[in-house]
């Protein structure tokens, strides 16, 4: 739960119709596209907001876009991402969203280092799985909801660790809106599924790599490997709120 000493420092639960731009950007503070990941480019037009909840949609909308490395891409999907203008150094960081519903969906909530990457802590990592069967397996079966720790023991360490775990939720994410809240302070990182405690990062060879202010990121995404299966597949990531807390 939340520490009694913590107070708001950060929120935004999306009233009007238009993003808080003071808050955030609409993509990555390094482009629209990921060079790793060209298939899909973070659109404009993929984040709607609807007067007290953001939608991050996922459609095939093909693009020609150059990179700030040089090249041209011409990814086929737009995907809804924004990205908080401000970072924090420990804190509560807390979401309520549900997840989306559709196939080899990849939708995310996450923090990750404000000037470097690694580290990045991923509060939540949706995973759906393909159409054979989709519609008779019960949804646990369908999708997986992960928690992830990337870290970097230094800028002359290139392996990037991760310590991926998936959990249990009995509420199925993509019918729900569930909270997905990160402790984290400079000897742990708790992290909770509605209100539930699912895991625990506490060892110093992985929590004294993360000790950088961190911004925030919600996007919908694709899995690599169905950039060619789900060209008429439209789906929305809804998040009716975020909210940081800190010891001030």
């Amino acid at each position: 739960m939340i520490p009694n000493n913590y107070k708001l420092v950060f929120e935004d639960t999306f009233q009007g119709f238009e993003l808080d731009t003071d808050k955030w950007r609409d993509k990555q503070p390094w482009g629209r596209l990921h060079a790793g990941s060209p298939y899909q480019y973070y659109g404009k037009d993929s984040i709607h907001v609807n007067n007290g909840e953001i939608v991050l949609d996922q459609k095939y909308s093909p693009k020609e876009i150059t990179h700030w490395n040089g090249n041209t891409y011409y990814p086929d999907y737009s995907v809804g991402l924004i990205s908080s203008k401000k970072s924090w150094k420990y804190g509560w960081f807390e979401f309520e969203a549900k997840l989306p519903t559709g196939y080899g969906l990849w939708p995310a909530l996450w923090l990750t280092g404000d000037n470097s990457w690694p580290p990045e802590i991923d509060v939540v990592e949706g995973y759906s799985k393909g159409k054979k069967n989709y519609n008779i397996l019960p949804w646990f079966f369908k999708r997986r909801v992960q928690t992830n720790i990337h870290y970097r023991e230094s800028v002359d360490f290139p392996k990037k660790d991760i310590k991926g775990k998936s959990h249990w939720i009995i509420k199925n994410p993509a019918k729900h809106y569930l909270k997905y809240a990160c402790h984290w302070t400079k000897d742990f990182v708790h992290l909770y599924y509605n209100e539930k405690l699912v895991r625990k990062i506490e060892s110093p060879n992985i929590v004294n790599y993360l000790n950088t202010p961190q911004y925030l990121v919600l996007n919908n995404a694709i899995q690599e490997s169905y950039q060619h299966k789900i060209k008429n597949q439209y789906s929305e990531f809804k998040i009716k709120s975020v909210k940081v807390y800190q010891d001030v």
